[in-house]
Parts: structure tokens; sequence; C-alpha cells
């Protein structure tokens, strides 16, 4: 049939719909282990050069907040463009399950140490924390960011680079 070709190797008709099943491999050392998860669709040959390869470059994969340094230092300050006459909004927090009291508050430390968030005095805009189970059992911090999305201007070319024709 025109247009369609059959690839080799992977078998790629998996039912996406199911999680992906991973390994974890140790990308650090015996010493000061550091564990990433890999896809365990490959052979143990494949598997074997890809963990060398993220050990050797380990430093370009961190998987803790203290070793994520300037990431948004590095490019100055951001602004975000806002619609005219849009108003700022102040929402309130979410009310949070108890059980989550104790590791947000450890999270919300990690991220202060690693200077990724920072506390502030006051700010036009507030919006609510969300917090999610991970599969680890940790949690994961976010933040519903929908106002201020709304209030946003939609930038019709968002690439960095615009090419001339």
């Amino acid at each position: 049939m025109e247009g369609e070709r059959a690839v080799e190797g992977l078998d790629i008709s998996q039912n996406y719909s199911e999680h992906l099943k991973t390994v974890k491999v140790n990308i650090g050392t015996s010493e000061i282990p550091k564990f990433a998860f890999i896809g365990d669709y490959w052979d143990e040959q494949t598997v074997c050069n890809i963990t060398d390869l993220l050990h050797e470059y380990q430093d370009l994969f961190p998987t803790k907040f203290i070793e994520m340094n300037g990431i948004a230092g590095d490019l100055g300050e951001m602004r975000i463009p806002l619609k005219p006459y849009t108003k700022s909004v102040r929402q309130g927090p979410y009310r949070l399950n108890p059980r989550y009291k104790e590791k947000v508050c450890l999270e919300i430390e990690k991220m202060l140490d690693a200077g990724i968030i920072e506390p502030v005095e006051e700010s036009e805009w507030i919006s609510p924390m969300v917090v999610q189970d991970k599969k680890t059992r940790e949690i994961r911090i976010c933040v519903d960011l929908r106002k201020l999305n709304d209030a946003c201007v939609t930038d019709p070319f968002p690439t960095l680079l615009q090419m001339k024709c």
C-alpha cells in the first residue's frame, strides 16, 4: 500500500494504554548509587549499553533537587505577557489531605534548599498547589496555573528561532 512501510526490530504494536514496564538501573557507583528507570523491552546487551552510557553521562541526569542547579537562574528573569486589562487572580489554597502534610513540608524544604523556589512576601498572582502521588510512593507537587494561562497572551509562533522564507 502506498505510504506504508514495514519496520523491523522492536515490536511497536503493543497496547499503549497499559503502563510502560521499566527496570531500575544504577547509573552511579556502588558506594554512591544513583538510580534511573529505563524501558524493560530491550535485550540484556542493549540494557548494558544504555546503562553504561547513562553512567558515563550521569551528571546530565539529575535525580535529586540538589543536583538541579541554576535551572531558571541561567535563563534570566522570565516575563509572561498578559492580555490587556487582565485582573490578577489570588486563589486560595486547595484542601490538603493530612496524610500529605509531612511529605509536602519536606518537598518544599528540598526545593527551597535547591533554589528551585523562593519565598516571597507578596504577589499579585496566587495559584494553589496540587499534590499527586507517584508510583514510587513519593509525591509530586504541582501548581494549578489554569487562571494564569487564561490571562496569558497566546503566541501563534511559539518557536525560539523563526526562519524567514
